[in-house]
């Protein structure tokens, strides 16, 4: 059995100006890297000049609080709900989906000629 893959073109991320935006959240996915497995949350742009673009967050798929604090995914889960989550509770990130937020962009980043965006913050929608 054969597999093939299309040859595409590089297409760059778009870089906004850093602001704060509100968006979507409009997907997830499941990854494993050199850290553990994590989870990307993909946001679109949901009003403005930039609607429609989309911008990602990486977060540990770890949902626990220390004393230091929720980890990144628990945060945002808690700021998008509107609710603390509560320990032993089973959470579907597929909840997330659909749900509105603001994202806070930073300045652009370059590695390796490569230009791209983080999303620094999620805060609350004002929708």
């Amino acid at each position: 059995m054969t597999t093939k893959i299309k040859v595409t073109k590089y297409e760059a991320e778009k870089i906004v100006p850093p602001d704060i935006y509100e968006a979507t959240i409009k997907s997830f996915s499941l990854g494993e890297g050199n850290f553990g497995d994590y989870v990307k949350i993909v946001f679109s742009i949901s009003s403005g000049a930039y609607e429609g673009v989309e911008k990602s967050l990486l977060a540990s798929k770890k949902i626990q609080k220390s004393p230091k604090g929720p980890t990144k995914l628990m945060a945002l889960a808690e700021t998008v709900l509107g609710r603390v989550l509560e320990e032993d509770e089973d959470f579907a990130l597929d909840s997330l989906v659909g749900k509105n937020a603001r994202i806070v962009l930073g300045e652009p980043t370059t590695k390796d000629g490569i230009q791209y965006q983080k999303v620094e913050k999620v805060l609350a929608s004002k929708l």
